[in-house]
């Protein structure tokens, strides 16, 4: 295979590089397309996308399995047809039609791709055709009987299913702490694993209305005798305001008394007059 580039071959390819791709070029003199892209590095020739993918539909127009029929149909239709229903037509896949429009050079207006999107969400208060109807009102038997291999089966694992004993960590966004959830095995989704631990050690269900919450505040801190079963109400005291002092909550009260009051009058528009002593 020759790899030379000669005085003529340049002379050549300096005149059609625009006319020509490199694939076409190096099949015409015998080499490979790797000499024709070094060349192009070298010289600084630069071809145009819009002129590379003219190379590409020209290279495709006589490599097709579409029928001149096809052919004939897809220019017929693909101004008032979706690309869906003319490959639906024809038997033919979204993509092949796609890549067939793009060999004819026939180039759907983007007002009419926006009108086909428009006309194919669902409106505001639009019914759906099969509301308030059984399957075989709006299905064939044998549509229902080919739908069934599509369907969940009772006791389907999802392929993305974590793995028995998988932990993971998430953050709460208001308070920025980690907590760990576990894979329970028989259990489908994620429980917290501090509950997990507390009821393996003791071999009983949380009772209703009760968390089990850190002694230490380390929320990776599952040691047992770190776990603590308490109630909804002792919840509540330890992480409001009931845990304050009486005289830091009356000022706290105050305080949201006087917000309250500011922003009201920001709303309607009145002057807000506070007196200090």
């Amino acid at each position: 295979m020759n790899t030379k580039v000669t005085p003529e071959v340049a002379k050549f390819i300096l005149e059609n590089y625009l006319q020509m791709s490199q694939g076409s070029i190096a099949k015409h003199f015998g080499f490979s397309k790797e000499v024709c892209k070094t060349f192009y590095r070298k010289n600084n020739l630069i071809v145009p996308k819009a002129v590379i993918e003219g190379f590409r539909t020209k290279g495709l127009t006589d490599r097709t399995t579409f029928t001149e029929e096809e052919d004939q149909f897809i220019k017929d239709n693909y101004l008032t047809m979706p690309i869906k229903t003319i490959g639906h037509h024809i038997k033919r896949s979204y993509c092949g039609v796609s890549g067939r429009l793009k060999s004819l050079n026939l180039i759907i207006p983007e007002e009419i791709i926006q009108q086909r999107k428009n006309d194919s969400v669902f409106k505001p208060g639009q019914i759906p055709f099969n509301k308030g109807k059984k399957i075989s009102e709006f299905m064939s038997p044998e549509a229902i009987e080919n739908s069934k291999i599509h369907r969940f089966k009772k006791g389907n694992i999802p392929g993305n299913a974590l793995p028995d004993g998988t932990e993971v960590v998430r953050v709460d966004k208001r308070s920025g702490r980690s907590y760990t959830l576990i894979k329970v095995p028989g259990i489908n989704k994620l429980v917290h694993k501090n509950i997990y631990v507390w009821e393996t050690y003791y071999k009983t269900k949380l009772p209703p209305k009760h968390n089990i919450v850190f002694i230490d505040g380390n929320t990776q801190n599952f040691e047992i005798n770190n776990l603590e079963c308490i109630s909804h109400e002792e919840l509540l005291k330890r992480n409001t305001i009931h845990r304050l002092p009486e005289d830091l909550k009356e000022i706290i009260y105050i305080k949201g008394s006087i917000r309250r009051q500011i922003n009201k009058n920001i709303k309607n528009g009145t002057k807000t007059n506070i007196k200090t002593r």
